[in-house]
């Protein structure tokens, strides 16, 4: 009776081991957002990680918008990698607090892509470069305008 039922429990767990195993880590393309933000002048720092390398090639527009458009190119990708380059995903930063940046989003289904796509907050000041690991897209955000009483707003010079 005893032989019976551990030969029994040991065939279930052969039977359900296939289906146990844990996922790959980093399963989207991917990997996190951070914003790092300063002093209430100061601009924020966004990071997207990527779980696979990628260039940088270039973005649309060049300095000022709401939303910014990052063509990127990965470069050497798996087998198991390559079938997510032609998804959409996206991040949101974890804060609390408001930030400029409200997504990033990783657009491979798109004609002439892949693309990484910021959405800002409100229209703001952007200068986008490729991290030096070749798994990172690095962002300096600041508000493309300022309220005439913030303490940001640089001095009025009158020439006499």
């Amino acid at each position: 009776m005893r032989h019976s039922i551990v030969s029994t429990l040991l065939l279930s767990l052969a039977l359900l081991a296939p289906h146990s195993q844990a996922q790959p880590i980093g399963e989207g393309v991917m990997a996190d957002l951070d914003v790092y933000t300063g002093a209430e002048c100061e601009p924020e720092i966004a990071v997207v990680q990527m779980n696979i390398p990628i260039r940088y090639l270039s973005h649309f527009p060049r300095n000022t918008g709401s939303q910014v458009r990052i063509r990127v190119r990965p470069l050497t990708v798996s087998a198991l990698d390559a079938d997510r380059l032609d998804d959409r995903e996206s991040r949101a930063p974890a804060f609390r607090r408001t930030t400029l940046l409200r997504e990033a989003t990783f657009e491979g289904d798109i004609q002439g892509g892949p693309f990484l796509s910021l959405r800002f907050s409100k229209k703001a000041r952007f200068h986008i470069f490729q991290g030096h690991d070749y798994r990172s897209i690095w962002a300096v955000i600041s508000p493309a305008s300022f309220a005439a009483d913030s303490p940001c707003q640089p001095p009025v010079v009158n020439d006499m």
